[in-house]
């Protein structure tokens, strides 16, 4: 029996099984299309590679698959990857699709930009699709709260597709030498720095809450710096203090995205809407993305919840029916956008 040949067939069954789900968007499920005509194309015409190049492109096939199992309409958390989508579109224009994997552990993570590049250049297919794959508990699926953690990863995805962080460390090579780290850890550090201060352009302050009160304050690590240093320059970036990491983003983000980071966001006022557990009403874009900035303060704050309202509720089910009220906002919000776009279109 040819093991290589077999996983093909393994992998095409798995992707029919997937093309029955409904999905967000049209565009994923021919995209799944277009991997099964692959594995069709590659049985049909087997032993076109050697076994090695089979298990090389078996392994990227299982890599898409699990995380665009992860975007069905039932999985994918829709309402956090429409406000992604929003802040991806600033600065990046290609066609792409958000897909996310559910984890069963409580961590968060970027899986490179587009893992079937590997297959598209092996086998001379244009797939048409980016997939930007990211990963979130999946206990967190309905918590928009948390999932402000889903901007600092999408963040990553733009930093390695304009290598921001690479032209940084190469430009100012001599300043960042004085921190005297090694070239590994600099790497990490710069890349965590780039995506906290993405998510801050988007959510404020939602992120540094985050890092403190969800994953808890860390000392600096070989990947990580420590949180108080994140903290500091989240905050020096949204007071607009100097701080000689932003002065060399900023420049290293116009060398080569043309863009610099800058507040994305405005922070609307829930409180009268969620004290009477109604979805708040969002105007534009940036409100969308203020919305965690708020969402957060209404939370934290006890001053802005009307005791009447919810004092016979319990922490948990209060903080459930907050991101519960946070999660219709941004689906009410999306399909009146999307709405008006088709208006405009007719």
């Amino acid at each position: 029996m040819q093991i290589e040949k077999i996983e093909i067939h393994l992998i095409r069954s798995q992707l029919q099984r997937l093309i029955q789900y409904p999905y967000f968007k049209k565009e994923v499920k021919e995209h799944l299309e277009k991997l099964t005509d692959l594995c069709d194309n590659l049985l049909n015409n087997y032993p076109k590679f050697p076994p090695e190049v089979y298990i090389i492109i078996s392994n990227q096939l299982w890599e898409s698959i699990k995380f665009l199992s992860g975007s069905t309409i039932n999985e994918t958390p829709y309402e956090i990857v429409a406000c992604l989508d929003k802040a991806l579109s600033d600065w990046y224009t290609q066609q792409n699709s958000i897909t996310t994997a559910l984890l069963s552990e409580k961590n968060y993570y970027f899986f490179s930009s587009d893992p079937q590049d590997i297959i598209k250049k092996i086998c001379d297919v244009d797939l048409n699709l980016e997939i930007i794959q990211i990963a979130l508990p999946k206990a967190y699926k309905h918590f928009p709260l948390y999932n402000v953690a889903l901007y600092h990863e999408l963040g990553h995805f733009i930093d390695q597709k304009y290598s921001i962080s690479d032209y940084l460390l190469l430009k100012y090579e001599k300043e960042v030498d004085q921190l005297n780290k090694t070239k590994t850890v600099l790497s990490y550090h710069t890349r965590e720095f780039f995506a906290d201060l993405f998510a801050a352009a988007y959510t404020g302050n939602s992120v540094s809450i985050f890092l403190e009160k969800v994953i808890g304050i860390q000392k600096e690590s070989i990947t990580h710096p420590d949180s108080a240093g994140r903290i500091e320059l989240v905050q020096n970036f949204l007071d607009g203090r100097d701080n000689p990491w932003l002065d060399w983003f900023q420049d290293s983000c116009q060398s080569v995205a043309g863009k610099t980071f800058k507040k994305q966001y405005k922070t609307p006022d829930i409180n009268n809407c969620f004290n009477d557990f109604r979805p708040a009403k969002i105007e534009n874009d940036a409100e969308l993305h203020g919305l965690f900035a708020s969402g957060w303060n209404f939370v934290l704050d006890s001053s802005a919840r009307d005791p009447k309202t919810w004092l016979k509720t319990n922490e948990f089910d209060a903080f459930t029916r907050v991101n519960d009220l946070i999660t219709k906002t941004i689906r009410n919000y999306v399909i009146t956008d999307k709405w008006n776009s088709l208006e405009k279109t007719n």
